[in-house]
């Protein structure tokens, strides 16, 4: 099985490093190949940073570094940073309104859907990162698409002055200081907390229903209009038939 992190990023790319953090170093998993949701700013956060942030991807980069000190190795490059685009093709700089908001809810819901098609992928899916928008998004989307395989995660960082302190990526094999606002804090105090969110599998139950190729607003509206005829109503004594359907007239009939 080859296993898939899938994470939505904002403003806070050290999520992604702190993910993977957890599922290595706590639960024993090796990434195969990340992909990452997210706007055109923040693919500039990743690649290119902050004065105070670091990039992540590059040579000598804290992605690189992360994978050097825990021994994996998985596949992340530009060509996985999956920008959000509006309905004429071009990049989203940020997530502004209604418009922009479905075009969001498309692209994350087709970009987990092509990876919940291979039956030899687990999707490790993180919420924590993105605009609020997006992270909502990606967990409707594994609840419409997910698999009973795949896991929705949410990572909680504290104290609460290293969440989404721009030192702060992972916890390092020795312990380091980092700065906060209260002063310096050894990494060795930082809790990272994966929280496994339980999500219903929509999908799974509803396969039948509609085909592969509907928007996120389509499914979510067949799946609302949806009437479970899966078994018959009314069945004859002698099991020789049966008539499928609730309303007064088919029952009386």
């Amino acid at each position: 099985m080859r296993h898939v992190l899938i994470s939505v990023l904002g403003s806070t790319p050290q999520i992604l490093t702190e993910t993977l953090w957890c599922l290595k170093v706590q639960r024993g998993i090796d990434i195969d190949e990340v992909i990452v949701i997210t706007t055109s700013f923040g693919k500039r956060l990743i690649v290119e940073g902050t004065k105070d942030l670091p990039p992540l991807l590059g040579k000598g980069g804290v992605f690189e570094k992360f994978c050097e000190e825990f021994k994996t190795n998985p596949k992340f490059n530009e060509l996985n940073i999956l920008v959000i685009k509006d309905r004429e093709g071009n990049e989203l700089e940020d997530i502004r309104n209604d418009v922009d908001n479905e075009c969001a809810a498309d692209f994350i819901i087709n970009v987990i859907r092509e990876f919940a098609k291979k039956d030899d992928v687990v999707i490790h899916c993180s919420v924590a990162g993105g605009r609020k928008t997006m992270s909502v998004f990606a967990g409707l989307a594994m609840t419409l698409v997910g698999r009973g395989q795949d896991h929705l995660y949410h990572v909680l960082v504290s104290p609460q002055e290293v969440e989404s302190n721009p030192g702060f990526f992972y916890k390092p094999s020795k312990p380091a200081f980092i700065e906060t606002g209260k002063g310096k804090i050894s990494t060795d105090k930082v809790e990272i907390t994966l929280a496994e969110i339980p999500f219903l599998r929509l999908g799974e139950k509803y396969a039948n229903v509609f085909p592969q190729d509907l928007s996120y607003t389509e499914i979510v509206e067949r799946i609302q209009n949806y009437e479970d005829i899966s078994e018959a109503v009314v069945k004859a004594d002698s099991g020789d038939f049966e008539i499928v359907g609730k309303s007064k007239k088919i029952r009386d009939a």
